[in-house]
């Protein structure tokens, strides 16, 4: 089984205008020729990470220090910013990545702050979307009975839920003349009926191939 996770972040404005990082995970697992796509998509929320650096592990000299309430205390020594934390009963966490200077440091309680991420990843994991992309082969000298039989079967996959790849491969004299194999995907995809063409009959090496999705509604 081969698994190809692709990573995405971006920075979105959360409540109250602050910053809060977004994770997108894409994975594409590979099994039994079978492509699944996975896309989890957990709800951001400011300062997210799965480890914070918190109070004496803290090695930056200055901090631009956030409270609990959201409170700006500015940029301040990092003994003034344990003193705080200290002071308030609270922890003292870094949120900003690493390299950022100042680093950007927030006080919370750090136990509770690791229950609610534990619950917002447990809710992620509730929220993600398997979708599978079937295949679906066609061939330059394919018959429309068997064209229809494929289109129906297509049908079915996509009112499942599901991607359907369709692609023909060129044997021989066939590769002189792709524009006839493209016509029998669109006369498939016709048959197919309603549903979504996310990718147009497209020529890779010598395979021609398409991608459905279910219609948009």
């Amino acid at each position: 089984m081969a698994h190809h996770i692709k990573r995405c972040a971006k920075l979105n404005r959360g409540p109250a205008g602050k910053n809060s990082l977004v994770e997108d995970l894409l994975a594409n697992i590979h099994v039994g020729g079978k492509t699944f796509v996975i896309n989890i998509k957990p709800k951001g929320f400011w300062g997210y990470m799965k480890e914070l650096t918190i109070n004496e592990r803290i090695r930056d000299r200055e901090v631009r220090l956030i409270g609990s309430d959201g409170t700006q205390y500015g940029v301040i020594s990092i003994h003034e910013a344990r003193q705080i934390a200290e002071e308030q009963g609270l922890d003292l966490c870094k949120v900003s990545p690493d390299g950022v200077t100042p680093a950007t440091c927030k006080l919370m309680d750090y136990g509770k702050y690791r229950y609610e991420q534990q619950k917002k990843e447990k809710e992620a994991k509730k929220n993600q979307k398997v979708i599978e992309i079937k295949e679906i082969r066609l061939s330059a000298t394919i018959d429309t009975g068997d064209t229809t039989r494929l289109a129906a079967q297509t049908a079915k996959f996509l009112a499942e839920g599901n991607k359907v790849k369709a692609s023909i491969r060129l044997k021989g004299r066939q590769q002189a003349h792709p524009e006839l194999a493209v016509d029998i995907i669109n006369d498939y995809i016709a048959l197919v009926g309603d549903c979504t063409v996310e990718k147009k009959p497209t020529q890779e090496g010598r395979n021609i191939f398409t991608i459905l999705a279910p219609a948009k509604k």
